[in-house]
């Protein structure tokens, strides 16, 4: 996490991967790998170059993840 992340005090609407990572508490790389794997949404082009993530969609994704998926499992960590 970059100290600029480290200062947000309200998340964007719209967010690089770097910032994305920040507010998943994951690596730019997991950000990445999970969008290929279809557990966060794909990014939009909000100009050429320009490849952000609306955090609706990013919230909506995660409460899908984590809804009734509970704990189970949780033994299983090897924790």
């Amino acid at each position: 996490m970059t100290a600029a992340t480290q200062r947000i005090v309200s998340w964007p609407r719209l967010m690089r991967a770097e910032v994305l990572g920040a507010y998943c508490g994951i690596s730019k790389n997991t950000v990445k790998k999970d969008v290929r794997d279809g557990r966060l949404p794909k990014p939009v082009i909000t100009e050429p170059g320009r490849v952000q993530w609306d955090k609706a969609q990013v919230d909506e994704a995660l409460d899908r993840l984590t809804t009734g998926n509970g704990m189970d499992g949780w033994d299983d960590l090897g924790e």
